[in-house]
């Protein structure tokens, strides 16, 4: 399994990576209220993790990685969690 950061997130099941497309998990961070935890899993046993910050001068993404469709779904999906300020997001995203 390759893995990519490292992070502290719960998985919500087993077996989060997908055949296809690719699994995204947001936990907002006990000690910030606009800072998530980000834990990505895509086929093959691929993890990336890092930090996205919603809010104030810090807002933005830190993942390491260079794919832009990875980077893209983040984005995307931080629009939700800046909106609704939930804890906890987990969303599986189809790639084309």
């Amino acid at each position: 399994m390759k893995r990519v950061g490292y992070g502290s997130l719960r998985p919500s099941s087993s077996d989060l990576h997908p055949t296809s497309g690719g699994r995204f998990v947001f936990e907002r961070q006990a000690d910030a209220d606009h800072r998530y935890d980000v834990g990505v899993y895509l086929p093959g046993g691929v993890e990336l993790h890092g930090v996205l910050s919603v809010a104030g001068e810090e807002e933005g993404v830190q993942v390491d990685t260079e794919d832009r469709w990875v980077l893209d779904q983040i984005e995307k999906l931080s629009r939700v969690l800046r909106r609704t300020n939930q804890r906890r997001v987990v969303r599986w995203r189809p790639r084309d």
